[in-house]
């Protein structure tokens, strides 16, 4: 009887820990890793994703590009860099940033627009979802256009009207897949 007692004392205390680590899985609360996607709309531009974890419930990421920029009117571009934090129970929130380099004999420059300064464009992460294990969703809403960047510029308390503003509607969304962690046997 006593045994039973204690069986039953344990798995009243340790259901609680088991089922909040199963929600923490599937609502992405476990998503570092190594991710390639982009929109799912179009079989194009496809993205390399890296997130990892830099604080409690706060994580960096890093997207590469995979695609040229010339016909678009760019010379370069960096990486898109940032960090999400958790803002609810099962949701993330965050920004993510990236600089360009105008080519100066391009017809797409805009007037104005100084080509031997970088432009910073700003992406609002407006919501990331882990829809299973191997597969994100990232929602965004607004972005910024920041043209003839110059430093030092603070952004993080009055930075100054962007040259070039978007809210998305429908919201702009991004689906990611996460990388195996092995070897297609098939390549064996």
């Amino acid at each position: 009887m006593r045994c039973k007692c204690l069986l039953l004392v344990f798995l009243l205390a340790a259901t609680p820990c088991f089922s909040q680590g199963i929600l923490n899985a599937i609502a992405g609360c476990d998503f570092a890793g190594t991710w390639y996607g982009g929109s799912p709309d179009v079989p194009f531009p496809y993205y390399h994703l890296t997130i990892n974890p830099i604080g409690l419930e706060r994580y960096s990421v890093i997207a590469q590009y995979a695609s040229e920029t010339q016909s678009a009117g760019y010379l370069h571009n960096t990486v898109w860099t940032g960090e999400f934090s958790k803002t609810g129970r099962h949701s993330y929130t965050g920004m993510v940033f990236s600089m360009w380099q105008w080519d100066p004999s391009s017809s797409l420059l805009p007037a104005g627009v100084d080509a031997t300064l970088p432009e910073m464009d700003l992406f609002h992460i407006n919501s990331v979802e882990v829809l299973d294990h191997d597969t994100l969703r990232f929602t965004y809403d607004k972005a910024a256009v920041y043209f003839s960047f110059m430093y030092p510029m603070s952004l993080k308390e009055k930075p100054p009207d962007p040259g070039f503003v978007a809210t998305f509607d429908p919201l702009l969304v991004e689906v990611y897949h996460r990388m195996p962690t092995s070897f297609p046997a098939a390549f064996h």
